[in-house]
């Protein structure tokens, strides 16, 4: 039998020398071949833990304790060339945000056939795919490996956008790319940070059935940190739990689902919105007056068609869910919502307002009404500002709005998304969920009269999904419609009052969830809801859906 190829003893972890234990104790083992799930709340240590394991903790991080065999060497005595040697050769990453770990410089194929070292910032290493030997491929080499990883990866005209830089992409596409370069060469070990965050159901089922079979075949070990309980339920073998930078149980995965023993676990699985099966129920319409209306907008990158003849309408107070798969045109649809780009056909009226006429000082002053909360938080937030500073931007654009200081208003609005008293801190020192957080509490800033949030909490933990949904039904309740771009179909049913089903850069179906997702017509549609894993195991009925203080 193979040996682990990475073996973890007392991991600890602080905030500088002196600082404030982030990891405490952490043990844990990957077994040749097998799959081990961390699994817990945003900012328990699941991503830190995983860093450290690998050499490449971020700046103003230092491993203070513990072993690490990472394919039987430390890496924390290695030197810098030999350390990145040994992850180019005997690792695989996929980092959790796709757009920072992606070189905007250089066409995505070249990043797959020679990725960035697992630190998210590293030079490109000469690592070369196994197929190609040890000599250094051409271009149209280049692009023809990557072209066949991205097919594998289910990427449509795989061909043709393998040349495309990172922009191109849309991000569950970006995250595709970055899992082909992680598994390209082989590894014995892939360590997978939220590698689904950006994939539809369909999409993220192919993609870990291929990260499980790719491990199966080279006998490597998979470590997979995830937020998405129902996907651990039927990919990893074992799961450990994290809580505050501790391991609070470990075991075999379907003991674990079974039979919780922590009230931690009974609450994180009771709050998992995908191990519950509901079922859709009919919603009154919405009363309001119409606040945004697109009319037959159509929208072209380069000759190929993002969106083709998209028309809705949006009311006051309405949670209107857009759905499908990734790269189908849901984001594009949402940047044309708030006038970020032009249509190429068509228009888009906010309160009566045709955005594409407005004067730029017009349509600046409009912005205050409409807010984005964008995918990547960490490329959506200034790496150099602190946490307050970023929140309290828009006031400084928009005017206090009502609120009695800029103080104040950035104190309530990190409470109100739980990160009360971080206002000094760098996004680089939060959490892929804290830094969600902070994305939405910008958002809410100026009071606006309506958010569009693509992909707003796939990124974050069932527990503080929760919080977030509450959040948006709380500004929905003041008045505030949102328009919530998602691949979870799941969220979808439970709160949209309408949902809209892009398909290929079309709207496909349209209208009430107990209809479009309940009973769907269109075969699009169909697919998408089949796609959908069923609950693995029955959970005990008495778990919590409220995860203890």
């Amino acid at each position: 039998m193979s040996a682990p190829p990475l073996v973890v003893e007392g991991l600890e972890v602080r905030a500088g020398r002196a600082g404030p234990a982030v990891v405490r104790g952490v043990s844990l083992t990957v077994p040749a071949g097998g799959c081990l799930a961390l699994v817990g709340e945003s900012g328990s240590g699941k991503s830190v833990t995983a860093l450290a394991a690998l050499g490449r903790l971020p700046p103003g991080l230092v491993r203070t304790g513990g072993r690490v065999a990472l394919l039987g060497r430390n890496p924390a005595a290695l030197p810098e060339r030999a350390l990145r040697a040994l992850l180019a050769e005997g690792t695989g990453f996929v980092p959790q945000d796709p757009l920072a770990a992606l070189d905007p410089l250089h066409p995505v194929a070249d990043q797959i056939v020679a990725p960035r070292c697992p630190d998210g910032w590293g030079r490109l290493n000469e690592a070369l795919s196994a197929v190609l030997g040890s000599r250094r491929p051409g271009r149209a080499e280049r692009r023809r490996v990557a072209a066949a990883l991205l097919e594998r990866m289910g990427l449509r005209d795989a061909e043709a956008r393998a040349g495309a830089f990172p922009h191109a992409f849309s991000g569950g596409m970006r995250q595709r790319a970055l899992i082909a370069a992680a598994t390209r060469h082989a590894p014995a070990l892939v360590v997978a940070d939220e590698p689904t965050t950006a994939l539809d159901a369909a999409v993220e089922r192919q993609v870990l059935t291929l990260l499980r079979e790719a491990a199966a075949e080279a006998g490597a070990g998979l470590l997979l940190v995830s937020h998405d309980l129902g996907l651990v339920a039927w990919f990893a073998d074992r799961v450990a739990v994290m809580r505050e930078g501790r391991i609070v149980e470990e075991g075999e995965t379907e003991a674990v689902f079974r039979a919780p023993r922590e009230a931690y676990t009974r609450a994180l699985l009771g709050a998992s919105p995908a191990l519950r099966v509901r079922r859709v129920a009919p919603r009154p319409p919405p009363g309001g007056r119409v606040l945004l209306s697109v009319e037959g907008v159509s929208r072209r990158y380069g000759g190929v068609a993002a969106l083709t003849g998209a028309t809705l309408s949006v009311q006051e107070g309405e949670f209107l869910a857009v759905v499908g798969e990734s790269g189908s045109g849901k984001s594009t649809l949402g940047r044309l919502m708030l006038g970020l780009e032009a249509p190429d056909e068509g228009r888009v009226l906010f309160a009566g307002e045709d955005l594409a006429r407005l004067r730029p000082a017009a349509l600046r002053r409009l912005r205050a009404e409409m807010q984005p909360v964008f995918q990547d938080p960490l490329s959506s937030l200034d790496p150099r500002w602190s946490v307050g500073r970023s929140v309290a931007e828009p006031l400084r654009v928009a005017g206090l709005r009502g609120w009695p200081s800029e103080r104040e208003a950035v104190a309530a609005l990190l409470e109100r998304v739980g990160l009360g008293g971080m206002e000094r801190r760098r996004p680089s020192e939060l959490s892929g969920g804290q830094r969600q957080r902070v994305a939405i509490a910008r958002a809410l800033a100026p009071r606006p009269r309506l958010i569009v949030a693509d992909e707003a909490v796939s990124a974050l933990d069932v527990t503080t999904q929760g919080r977030v949904m509450a959040l948006l039904a709380a500004f929905r309740r003041e008045g505030g419609a949102v328009v919530f771009v998602t691949h979870d179909l799941r969220l979808a049913a439970e709160e949209a009052d309408r949902v809209a089903v892009v398909e290929a850069g079309r709207i496909v179906e349209l209208g009430p969830p107990d209809a479009v997702l309940g009973a769907p017509s269109h075969p699009y549609t169909q697919r998408l809801v089949g796609a959908l894993l069923p609950p693995r195991f029955p959970l005990p009925a008495t778990l919590s859906e409220e995860v203890p203080s």
